[in-house]
């Protein structure tokens, strides 16, 4: 077996070469992206209960996967896990196109990285793919997976009309109409994008989706889900640095009145719907997400994007226009008996 691994502990510039020049070409979703692994590492609130592992697999010499993995204390145990935590939908490996393996050379490899982390005693990997793009993923293939959460795509279409005519139902293309109708009657209806050379603008922009969030939460005694380390994340998030794609923020605005908002990002010809939401304003019972949403969709298929992907949640809004849906997998695995057994018992 031709296979060696490298690990860096770090973000440090020496593996951000190496990261972004493979990530140039490999298959990965915009999760696995360098920068936003640095910054989801950059405003966790304990980093110091995080060791990072960031793993370059090498096949005769050259790079055909990157694995990145942390190892998390957490109530006396230490976790070994896909980076990411919270910020990240599809966790998983970086693979060079076209990338096979045998199990058995997998299994050697695996081994090999498990050896050099050492200190851990569970393997817990969550939100899984079976495929990382066009490769299969070799981390649900041939290890023990089970099924937690489900994910909708749209194939986009080359006109969004006839994206419209093949996959919406007739009866919801009709009310979406009619309650652009309804709003277009109260002021000028218009989609905006933000731009994201702005800092200024997109941290305000973000500072009140965040504020609209948290209050619409509230009102239905919701949980929520984006505390102070997911606001840091967005907050601090710099399109400068993230490569192979941008962030894109837009707004629906009726008159003067903005009635929702959505934070995503464009990445290797994916547009990837992350944070979405509405205002608290008589408008609501018009749809403002479904109509921002729409509009949203119609702007990827004009941009050639092929792909505009939901990522993770079964919500009925998704499933409304969505044309594919997928599994995640995750997997389980005790390193230490010993420990466990003195842990619990």
């Amino acid at each position: 077996m031709n296979f060696e691994i490298k690990i860096f502990n770090n973000f440090d510039s020496n593996i951000e070469t190496i990261w972004d020049e493979f990530e140039k070409e490999s298959n990965n979703y915009c999760f696995q992206n360098f920068y936003w692994l640095k910054n989801w590492h950059l405003n966790l609130n304990n980093k110091t209960n995080i060791k990072i592992f960031n793993v370059l697999v090498y096949q005769s010499k050259k790079i055909v996967m990157i694995v990145p993995l942390c190892v998390e204390k957490k109530n006396g145990l230490k976790i070994l896990k896909w980076q990411g935590g919270n910020r990240s939908d599809y966790m998983g490996c970086l693979l060079t196109p076209n990338f096979s393996i045998e199990k058995k050379n997998f299994i050697e490899i695996w081994k090999k990285i498990k050896k050099e982390i050492k200190l851990f005693d569970i393997i817990y990997f969550q939100r899984q793919p079976k495929k990382i793009l066009d490769n299969i993923n070799p981390f649900f293939y041939y290890l023990k997976n089970y099924e937690d959460y489900v994910t909708n795509s749209i194939a986009l279409e080359e006109d969004f009309n006839i994206f419209l005519n093949k996959n919406i139902k007739n009866k919801f293309i009709s009310d979406t109409k009619r309650r652009i109708n309804g709003l277009e009657k109260i002021g000028k209806l218009e989609f905006k994008i933000i731009d994201n050379t702005l800092d200024l603008k997109i941290r305000s922009t973000i500072e009140k989706i965040f504020t609209e969030k948290a209050l619409r939460l509230k009102k239905y005694n919701l949980k929520n889900p984006f505390n102070e380390e997911a606001k840091k994340f967005y907050l601090n998030f710099k399109n400068q640095f993230f490569k192979n794609g941008y962030s894109h923020l837009s707004k629906l605005v009726v008159g003067e009145t903005i009635i929702s908002y959505h934070w995503g990002v464009v990445y290797k010809n994916v547009f990837y719907h992350l944070v979405p939401t509405i205002t608290d304003s008589e408008y609501i019972k018009y749809a403002p997400g479904r109509i921002h949403l729409q509009n949203l969709i119609k702007w990827a298929t004009s941009q050639n994007i092929l792909k505009f992907d939901f990522t993770i949640g079964d919500e009925q809004y998704k499933k409304d226009w969505a044309n594919s849906s997928e599994h995640l997998y995750s997997h389980v695995e005790l390193n230490s008996y010993l420990y466990i057994f003195h842990y619990f018992f």
